[in-house]
């Protein structure tokens, strides 16, 4: 039973892998225009793809499990949360008035100016200050908040025109029904395009 569960992890994990590598290749080339990289990453991919053809039982089944559970697990975390958590003070930021919200809006634009390998030590002290050094959070955390997507993402909550809001609210509404009933399939553009930011910055 456990040498079963291995072959399908290894399975699932390695086409996982073969899938993640011609992705990173395709953006490599297409986005990005570094040709040697994606073209590098292409023949990662078919000699992996033709390793576990020719010898199946000599695939490493330990990194096709790390990346068919660990990997699948953070992505989904990481965009999840950031989806739930980015939507939501978007929605704040834009339809409900509260003190220090004008403030609050332009730390996040400072924060846009700040790239990401500019906080790597900084980041890294809070991940082990707070004991999670070898944790999935490790991962996940840091990644969630993405100042770039929040301001994205209210520039289209904004157009959602305030007299919809308000007779929603006259209807019996409350905000967490106009939350997920109007706003969210208004700005669905918006979302879409920031669960792609989430993958391409993990």
């Amino acid at each position: 039973m456990k040498v079963e569960w291995s072959r399908k992890a290894a399975t699932v994990g390695g086409v996982l892998t073969i899938m993640m590598l011609v992705f990173v290749a395709f953006h490599a080339n297409t986005f990005t225009g570094y040709v040697p990289y994606g073209n590098l990453m292409l023949v990662i991919a078919i000699v992996s793809a033709l390793l576990m053809c020719i010898f199946p039982e000599s695939t490493p089944v330990w990194l096709f499990k790390y990346v068919g559970t660990t990997a699948v697990t953070v992505t989904l975390l990481t965009v999840g949360l950031s989806l739930l958590l980015t939507t939501c003070a978007a929605f704040a930021f834009s339809k409900i008035k509260f003190r220090g919200r004008s403030l609050m809006l332009q730390i996040n634009q400072i924060a846009i100016m700040f790239v990401a390998t500019a906080v790597l030590i900084p980041r890294y002290m809070v991940i082990s200050r707070l004991g999670m050094i070898d944790t999935v959070l490790a991962h996940v955390l840091p990644l969630v908040a993405m100042p770039v997507a929040l301001f994205l993402v209210k520039q289209f909550v904004d157009q959602v025109p305030d007299s919809l809001i308000e007779a929603a609210h006259l209807d019996g509404a409350g905000e967490l029904r106009i939350f997920w009933s109007i706003v969210m399939p208004n700005v669905k553009p918006a979302w879409l395009t920031m669960i792609i930011f989430s993958v391409q910055g993990l």
